[in-house]
């Protein structure tokens, strides 16, 4: 009865250990799992939006729905620091004229190319840039707000 109630602590110290040692890189797994499962709001539901404008959250939600109307597929993700990375274009960019910042500031990007499948139209090959921070013990995409 003892090796069986020590077994179980130890696995579950273990287990527990495993999760709040969480990398980034599960962050980035989920995003590819999310995209090809199709699913906007699996997406929307890695990000961290309290605090977001209704407005910013709406068109977050329409951004994120590109992968609901698409069979992309995801490859080479990357994930560089925000010291030794920056972002092709200047993120979080504007919305309607206005500048925006993040809610709180991302320490990594992760940077994914999504393809659409072998022969469907239209051919898509893009890369992506998701911000990436960690609240707690796990990784959420920040979201966005006016500056």
């Amino acid at each position: 009865m003892k090796t069986k109630t020590i077994s179980t602590f130890v696995c579950v110290m273990l287990c527990g250990l495993a999760y709040s040692q969480q990398t980034v890189d599960v962050l980035g797994d989920k995003i590819e799992l999310a995209a090809k499962a199709k699913s906007a709001k699996e997406l929307r539901a890695l990000c961290f939006t309290t605090g977001e404008p209704k407005e910013l959250s709406e068109a977050m939600s329409s951004l994120f729905s590109v992968f609901e109307r698409q069979n992309l597929q995801a490859s080479e993700a990357m994930i560089h620091t925000t010291k030794d990375h920056t972002p092709e274009m200047k993120l979080p960019g504007s919305f309607q004229g206005k500048e925006l910042e993040y809610l709180i500031p991302p320490t990594h990007w992760i940077v994914i190319r999504f393809a659409s499948k072998e022969g469907e139209q239209p051919k898509l090959d893009f890369k992506l840039t998701f911000p990436a921070v960690k609240l707690g013990d796990v990784w959420r995409i920040p979201g966005i707000k006016y500056k």
